[in-house]
């Protein structure tokens, strides 16, 4: 607020004030403008090599960019992917269908490439990167293994990208926190899922292994606005039959194949995108002339939404009612106990919008349900100053915000995980 309104009005006023000033100060004022501004924007060209120099290294490439440059140096890398940003196609009717076919057959991934070096992402100025486990998630291998009744999995954790683990390093995620005191903890979170998504990821890979506990993440930034753009898949709305399976946890193999060829074909784009090159180097322009990077690193990005948030229609509560239902059901017929995770977004604290009004009427929808929940948002809010609990921008929680969530559901399923460990050892 001091930024964009406080400090701008006070330097209007200095400036037409200094306008009656003898003409030696009125050059001496420009003079000093002129200075200033030129600095600034030195600053702003310049901060990689500043950032360098005080031992700070700021990756400005794009994620297939890094991909290309890994395996110039040997390394078999594929870019991470958010199976609902990339597979479903806009169809001439309006419904949204996914391009990848097997055997002619429309197939939904619901995660990356497996047993692979995966490119992840930048948002504090250097990539974050993970190896993936033997179905394309954010876990370390071996936790796929079959599960004897004494050593069933602990927590399977659902949710979008926050889940995913963007963008901190791996052992800072909430869910390596979590892990570190539950080690049978699966991570099943993909960046963009949006809730018909994780049912589906649910339903896919969960049943043969039983967890405990499942927490459903869900983040008010988007996941209403992705659960209105996953209701145009055909395929997606048949998870809401709960006979419909796509068999995805044994088709790894052939999954894998059409993952990689499309990874291929948009490496192969991105080598000869000389036009979109051209486009890259406007936006890098309009970067500089906004100051983009300088006012990321400060802070300074109030009044620019990270994204629109939609807010939620009455046909978008319906279904998500409905897939919350479903979901209960699941974990409820294997003996699991099902929690609701709220996380709020840095829009809430730094820019708030329209559809975080939602919140009263999710978290009403999810306690008619009877489902548990782990509201974050007082959490955050007790803090002295929550932006402090993201990279001082728009985006992700930073480690510090991801070890709050961590303590947090830790402190709340305890009991829980006692009460459900103990029943299935009887």
């Amino acid at each position: 607020m001091a930024t964009y309104y406080v400090l701008p009005a006070i330097l209007a006023i200095l400036l037409f004030a200094s306008l009656r000033l003898k003409r030696a100060y009125k050059i001496n004022v420009a003079l000093s403008c002129l200075s200033l501004v030129a600095a600034i924007y030195a600053i702003e060209i310049l901060l990689p090599t500043i950032a360098y120099t005080f031992g700070v290294e700021l990756d400005t490439r794009t994620l297939l960019q890094t991909v290309i440059d890994l395996r110039k140096i040997g390394v078999d890398a594929v870019p991470a992917m958010a199976p609902m940003v990339i597979f479903p196609k806009e169809q001439d009717d309006g419904t949204r269908r996914s391009f990848i076919n097997i055997n002619g057959a429309e197939v939904f991934p619901l995660a990356g490439v497996a047993n692979k070096f995966t490119a992840f992402c930048n948002e504090a100025g250097e990539y974050t990167n993970y190896e993936s486990d033997e179905h394309g998630f954010n876990n370390p291998k071996g936790i796929w293994k079959s599960k004897s009744k004494s050593n069933e999995l602990d927590i399977a954790i659902v949710g979008d990208s926050f889940t995913h683990g963007w963008c901190v390093p791996t052992d800072t995620q909430f869910v390596s926190l979590i892990r570190k005191q539950y080690p049978s903890t699966l991570n099943l979170g993909m960046g963009g899922n949006g809730p018909l998504v994780e049912l589906a990821t649910l339903r896919e890979f969960l049943p043969p292994l039983k967890p405990k506990i499942v927490l459903w993440v869900y983040f008010e930034g988007n996941d209403m606005s992705g659960l209105h753009e996953e209701r145009k898949s055909p395929l997606l709305m048949r998870y809401l039959s709960n006979e419909f399976n796509q068999g995805l946890i044994t088709r790894q193999t052939e999954v894998d194949q059409a993952l990689l060829q499309y990874v291929e074909e948009s490496l192969k784009f991105k080598t000869r995108r000389s036009r979109q090159q051209r486009q890259d180097l406007v936006g890098k322009l309009l970067g500089v002339i906004t100051l983009s990077s300088l006012r990321q690193k400060i802070g300074a990005v109030y009044g620019r939404p990270a994204i629109e948030i939609r807010p939620a229609d009455r046909a978008d509560l319906d279904l998500l009612r409905d897939i919350l239902s479903l979901a209960k059901a699941a974990v409820h017929q294997w003996g699991g106990v099902f929690y609701f995770v709220y996380l709020p977004s840095w829009e809430r604290y730094g820019n708030p919008q329209p559809g975080l009004k939602d919140r009263a009427q999710i978290l009403n929808l999810v306690n008619t349900l009877q489902i548990p929940i782990i509201d974050m948002h007082p959490v955050f809010l007790a803090e002295a100053d929550p932006l402090a609990l993201f990279p001082r921008r728009f985006g992700h929680y930073n480690e510090k915000g991801y070890r709050l969530v961590a303590e947090t559901v830790l402190e709340a399923i305890s009991s829980d995980w006692r009460i459900v460990h103990n029943d299935r050892r009887k």
